[in-house]
């Protein structure tokens, strides 16, 4: 006998929710991805540059090459955490509310790191700095209504004791 798997249903603010934290992990992928693409067409330079960084040396150094490389890494992993967002969409998406804690726990602490580190110290400012965490509050914000959320037409009316009959 076949058994079907009920699928929750899955309302519009949820859907939207889903959309937010894909669209900001597509932003954190492509600025990732660009962080890498410059290491490798420049080197340790290329990655500073990548990111608007002014480096006043081209001849190699240890500092250069840890900064490179430390950009590098931080490129690798953003671009990382984009595709765990398109992923935690996906499953809010489906109505799963793992991609909800996903996206809400581990790209909160990613856009708590990149507040703390590069928004409030002024190296990143304007629709740089907005456009991630405006995303991720977005997402939080729908896909919590519409995973959470009391839905009216989900719950019958409760009927008058003078209406129920014995």
């Amino acid at each position: 006998m076949a058994t079907f798997e009920m699928r929750p249903t899955v309302g519009r603010l949820a859907r939207a929710g889903a959309v937010f934290f894909a669209l900001w992990g597509v932003l954190h992928a492509v600025v990732g991805l660009t962080g890498t693409l410059g290491y490798l067409r420049g080197g340790p330079s290329g990655v500073l540059t990548a990111f608007g960084g002014a480096v006043a040396s081209t001849q190699p150094n240890a500092e250069l090459a840890l900064a490179g490389h430390v950009a590098l890494d931080f490129s690798m992993g953003l671009a990382i955490f984009g595709a765990l967002a398109i992923w935690a969409a996906v499953m809010i998406w489906r109505g799963q509310h793992m991609g909800f804690w996903l996206g809400a726990v581990i790209l909160g602490a990613v856009d708590a790191a990149f507040i703390l580190a590069l928004v409030l110290p002024g190296y990143v400012t304007g629709v740089d700095a907005a456009s991630g965490p405006v995303l991720y509050v977005l997402g939080v914000v729908f896909s919590a209504a519409g995973l959470f959320g009391r839905r009216v037409h989900d719950t019958a009316p409760m009927a008058r004791a003078s209406e129920v009959r014995p």
